[in-house]
């Protein structure tokens, strides 16, 4: 009974006023009364009580239905409360073989969404948060399909990747799209998809060509371009576009969705520089295919930003520093790491001992005398004074390399102890 008024409830005020039809498609606000008044300025409410759908959430969604509609509270008493309404059929799915071809099972899903019809309630029936992990948003998936209510762009693209789960080499990615009409903000969501080649997408909208577009284009950039005059078409100023990352096939990961990867500004950003990026992005999605690797496919977020016009750079504390090398203390030639293991004490010809921080001065010896911690060069038996941890070159352009060696580690050809 429950599905039958809604079913008859949809598509009522889908042929309602432009007012109903102009409402904004948020999926990013998900609104909730729960101190039971109303404000007009709510786009719609969100059912976070789950199923079966209790009074209070069949009560607020009639009131809201009833401030859009034209006829008000006419269309309770016409629809709500009659219980002569005819029955509504629940959409099967698809049954899907290994020989269909991609692009047929993909036009499937989209028509088993499109039976599903649109959601212009008011009330979005399935909690999405986007910051779940996958295996809770398919739990959601299964819910749609068993429940078989009218559904929004942002539970389209949920819905859409659990039935795309099975389709071998078919990447599915977020394509969200921010305009403004009236000065109203107006956002949208569609899954992108990507396969042999050809680019396409599959959501819900209340405009036909705003929703489904079969994989048919050469490039996602020309994909964007499509939806770019959609909504010039219908008056609306597309802002932004923003592109997520691929999204797992599994079922039970908990790898939470990107929803935004790559944001792109249409109104300031040059066209040249935003096609340079969603081809640089398409590139990686096609590395990318069956692979599922995206840390090693992708480049870093602070790379990318990086290339854009105005990006912010990267800092020092994120920067690769140098490795250290290790110098022989005399000759500033590199030691192997084998030579570090015989100790840090070298053998001396004197009577007094040497170590790697201080040392007496001998005579005539390979070892000069060190002030201050210290180290200086040896030649010929020459001694070189040395003060402040200052380190002198070799004299005479001859060295001694102590036994066992003395090493110390620097980055440049400073040696300092």
């Amino acid at each position: 009974m429950a599905k039958k008024l809604l079913s008859r409830s949809v598509d009522v005020l889908a042929s309602s006023t432009p007012q109903a039809m102009l409402m904004a498609t948020n999926d990013t606000e998900e609104q909730d009364d729960s101190s039971g008044s109303h404000d007009n300025r709510v786009s719609f409410y969100v059912n976070k009580e789950g199923f079966p759908l209790t009074a209070r959430v069949i009560d607020r969604m009639w009131n809201h239905a009833a401030k859009i509609h034209p006829e008000g509270n006419k269309l309770q008493s016409r629809i709500r409360y009659n219980t002569k309404l005819p029955q509504v059929r629940v959409p099967s799915l698809l049954n899907m073989d290994k020989k269909t071809m991609v692009a047929d099972m993909v036009e499937g899903v989209q028509q088993y969404m499109i039976k599903l019809e649109y959601n212009h309630t008011g009330t979005q029936f399935y909690e999405i948060r986007k910051n779940r992990p996958m295996v809770g948003h398919m739990e959601t998936a299964k819910s749609m399909v068993k429940q078989s209510l009218p559904i929004k762009c942002l539970e389209a693209v949920i819905l859409g990747l659990y039935l795309t789960n099975s389709i071998q080499g078919l990447e599915r990615y977020p394509l969200s799209f921010n305009s403004s009409f009236q000065n109203t903000v107006h956002r949208h969501v569609v899954l992108g998809l990507y396969s042999q080649g050809c680019y396409g997408a599959i959501g819900m909208s209340r405009r036909q060509d705003l929703m489904y577009k079969p994989l048919s284009y050469n490039s996602l950039y020309e994909l964007i371009e499509d939806y770019e005059r959609c909504y010039h078409k219908y008056s609306h100023s597309l802002n932004r576009v923003a592109i997520g990352l691929p999204v797992t096939h599994d079922p039970h990961s908990f790898q939470t969705i990107c929803w935004r990867y790559l944001d792109l500004n249409q109104t300031t950003t040059p066209r040249s520089v935003i096609k340079c990026e969603v081809d640089r992005f398409s590139k990686n999605v096609r590395s990318s295919l069956g692979t599922h690797r995206l840390d090693s496919v992708f480049n870093s977020a602070k790379e990318r930003r990086a290339s854009l016009p105005n990006g912010s750079k990267e800092t020092t504390a994120n920067r690769m520093r140098p490795a250290k090398s290790v110098y022989n203390l005399v000759s500033l030639a590199p030691i192997n790491s084998e030579d570090s293991n015989k100790g840090s004490t070298p053998r001396t010809t004197g009577s007094n001992s040497t170590s790697m921080i201080t040392s007496n001065g001998v005579s005539n010896g390979s070892v000069n005398g060190v002030t201050n911690g210290a180290a200086t060069g040896v030649a010929n038996g020459s001694v070189n004074a040395v003060t402040n941890g200052a380190a002198t070159g070799v004299a005479n352009g001859t060295a001694t390399r102590p036994a066992n060696g003395v090493i110390l580690t620097a980055n440049k050809y400073l040696v300092k102890i």
